[in-house]
């Protein structure tokens, strides 16, 4: 809870307290007043302090799924740089083949 000051406006003076010591107290009107949060901006706050612990939650599962997205868009690109390689060599074999053979059977 906020604690602070509030200043006080009255025509009398200040009242004080003596303690035990004799010495004087800070006068009634400046002692510390708990401020309270009204109900409505209580159950607001609570509000938006759930909306953002959702969306924290939200943002970590996010992420980790970008993080496994990203692994398998590179497990996928070696695969695929892979059969473009299998692809080239299986081209060049057919290219080296004579082009006017003739079927075994003729």
């Amino acid at each position: 809870m906020a604690r602070f000051f509030l200043p006080v406006k009255c025509s009398t003076p200040a009242r004080t307290n003596r303690d035990a010591t004799g010495g004087q107290s800070p006068p009634v009107a400046a002692l510390p007043i708990v401020a309270r949060i009204p109900p409505v901006q209580d159950q607001r706050l609570t509000e938006v302090e759930t909306r953002y612990s959702y969306l924290e939650r939200l943002v970590e599962d996010l992420s980790r799924v970008i993080h496994e997205q990203q692994r398998f868009i590179e497990a996928l690109s070696t695969r695929l740089k892979r059969m473009e390689s299998l692809v080239s060599e299986a081209i060049e074999q057919t290219d080296e083949r004579p082009a006017q053979e003739k079927p075994p059977h003729y």
